[in-house]
């Protein structure tokens, strides 16, 4: 067979597998980024906009493991394919999605989106969940709760099972726009470490994440071993201490904010 035939063969073979992929999007995405690169200058308004909020957060993060993110939550909708976070550079973390399920009550406010991750060469997996609120911006740009009579649109996929639930914009509230807070921790054992997201106030189309430092978490308080005196006095003493180096550091980023604000 002469090249030119081989060289045309290979063509129509990639040209195939092009519209094989066109023709099945869901196999073509089955591995999802949820992260997504803020623009320095747009990472730089929201640090201006959010300083000590930035810095709480900033204060429990290992060095160099602490950044913003824009963030894709269609990613999140689809169960069992597979959602890939990538924070600070990488390995990537890839999770398998169970979906977001919201709570009618609410007006679909309130939700939460739950996976597993699977570790390479792994037997066991580990469960992951996160705090999803829904909130609405009108166009004086203020936070507020959905139109409760938002129409909620059930997209169904192969089998007819349902795999997307997505919030359309209400008839009513023509001019909302929907962000999310997103909140919770990724626990990863067999690597001992966790990582944190946060959500930036108002800023919530950005969330914070940083993987945890424990030599600088605080411990909460057992209250009935407090009350009852049982808690041990070493495990007082290094509480009180991590509090009291927390507010140190605070009341420090207070004062220089004070300071560059008022100079």
């Amino acid at each position: 067979m002469s090249a030119l035939k081989i060289a045309g063969l290979l063509i129509l073979s990639l040209a195939g597998s092009v519209a094989v992929a066109q023709n099945n999007p869901q196999e073509a995405q089955s591995t999802r980024e949820f992260l997504r690169s803020v623009d320095p200058q747009k990472r730089a308004e929201l640090v201006r906009r959010n300083p000590l909020k930035m810095a709480k957060n900033e204060y429990f993060a290992k060095s160099g493991r602490f950044d913003v993110y824009e963030f894709d939550i269609s990613v999140l909708e689809p169960e069992s394919q597979t959602v890939t976070i990538t924070p600070f550079g990488g390995p990537p973390i890839d999770i398998i999605s169970h979906g977001i399920e919201r709570d009618e009550e609410t007006g679909w406010f309130l939700g939460k989106w739950s996976g597993e991750i699977v570790p390479q060469n792994g037997r066991q997996t580990y469960p992951i969940q996160l705090r999803i609120v829904t909130w609405a911006i009108g166009q004086d740009g203020k936070l507020r709760t959905p139109d409760s009579n938002r129409e909620v649109e059930v997209t169904l996929g192969p089998l007819e099972n349902e795999n997307s639930v997505v919030l359309t914009e209400s008839a009513a509230r023509p001019d909302e726009k929907l962000v999310y807070a997103i909140s919770g921790s990724i626990r990863l054992p067999h690597l001992g470490r966790q990582i944190t997201l946060a959500q930036m106030d108002e800023d919530l189309e950005s969330l914070i994440m940083y993987e945890v430092d424990p030599e600088k978490t605080i411990p909460a308080a057992n209250d009935i071993d407090s009350e009852l005196e049982l808690e041990d006095a070493e495990i007082r003493a290094d509480r009180l201490r991590r509090t009291n180096a927390f507010n140190a550091y605070m009341e420090r980023r207070r004062q220089e904010l004070a300071e560059k604000n008022n100079p």
